[in-house]
């Protein structure tokens, strides 16, 4: 199964269950593991786990071992995740907040997929060369960390296709995007940067021209 399938079944089986009102996007998937794909991720941490469609897929995906470690303290995903995650479940080491993340290695990936009162907390515990993720719009969170690393590099990518039909979200919405932050690039992220500027520009271009016709 190649990667774009990967993403593609993870979000229909996420779509079929029970709290699927906050999974991330089949567009969000994609890009996820196009991350994964493109550089060394061999340390995870998931903001906010939800029910697990973000840990599913990158577990599903990777074939090699991943620390991963989510933050989760809703009670309904808490016992949802056993049940969705399956034999995902066991390779996912869950703690309440970033607070209680305690761990000298430090994550080369950082996905903020909800909130915690702690989040300054990452410039901590992002690797030198970290990449954050941040699944939606989430403003707020956005802004605290874009200021945490001053010499950071910003992207948002856009989809350009509407929500499938079987997803939970409208297929008259265009399917949700990422924004992703180089906190410190090196010279592969700064090019992969300017691939992603130019790109998204396309892609907003492309929506307008949509609209109007």
């Amino acid at each position: 199964m190649g990667k774009q399938d990967i993403a593609i079944e993870t979000y229909k089986y996420f779509s079929s269950l029970e709290g699927n009102q906050h999974i991330a996007s089949e567009f969000a998937l994609k890009k996820i593991v196009d991350i994964l794909e493109n550089y060394k991720i061999d340390n995870i941490l998931e903001l906010g786990l939800g029910i697990g469609s973000i840990s599913y897929c990158i577990l599903e995906y990777s074939d090699k071992k991943i620390n991963y470690i989510g933050t989760e303290s809703n009670d309904f995903c808490l016992n949802a995740l056993p049940k969705y995650l399956k034999n995902n479940f066991d390779k996912v080491k869950i703690v309440d907040s970033l607070s209680k993340v305690l761990t000298t290695k430090k994550f080369d990936l950082i996905i903020v997929d909800g909130k915690d009162e702690n989040l300054l907390l990452v410039k901590k515990s992002i690797s030198n060369r970290g990449i954050i993720v941040i699944e939606g719009d989430r403003i707020p969170q956005l802004e605290l960390i874009k200021n945490s690393f001053p010499n950071s590099l910003y992207v948002r990518l856009i989809s350009n296709y509407k929500n499938p039909d079987y997803g939970p979200f409208p297929s008259t919405d265009w399917s949700g995007g990422l924004q992703l932050i180089f906190t410190n690039p090196n010279l592969l992220q700064k090019l992969n940067f300017g691939y992603y500027k130019i790109i998204t520009a396309i892609r907003y271009r492309l929506r307008i021209i949509k609209k109007i016709k």
